[in-house]
């Protein structure tokens, strides 16, 4: 883990190999916003000698910074999920069949029962909320 400085929080270490694999996916970015984001992740450059050197505001470079942690988050997530499969299914898997069920009049209790046959482990309120939540989005 490593302090970014004025973010007061400690982040994730990113690592060269890491940093030219994420660049690899930001097709739209820049050479000059890689570059600046490589300054200050990789090479832990200070702010402002790496906003000056890049003729940008501190905040932009931050800005740079900001955004490029973000798509290292979410690469480390698309990584893993194609490394690691869920251990057991999400509910959201059995969508249409707790909408039919729900339609037919089972109670959450008896929900949960099907889930659980089917290895998805959760509780009535849960249920009856994602319900509430899938009738909102349709």
């Amino acid at each position: 883990m490593d302090r970014d400085a004025g973010q007061g929080m400690r982040q994730p270490v990113i690592d060269v190999d890491e940093f030219d694999a994420v660049a690899a996916t930001c097709r739209r970015w820049s050479e000059r916003s890689l570059s600046v984001a490589r300054a200050l992740i990789v090479d832990r450059q200070p702010l402002t000698d790496t906003a000056n050197e890049h003729a940008m505001t501190a905040q932009q470079a931050n800005v740079i910074r900001s955004r490029f942690r973000k798509k290292v988050e979410q690469y480390r997530i698309t990584s893993f999920n194609r490394r690691e499969p869920p251990a057991r299914p999400a509910m959201s898997t059995f969508l249409r069949e707790m909408q039919a069920l729900d339609g037919q009049g089972y109670a959450a209790e008896q929900i949960v029962t099907f889930l659980a046959e089917h290895g998805v482990e959760t509780d009535a309120v849960s249920v009856v909320t994602f319900l509430q939540g899938s009738r909102t989005k349709t």
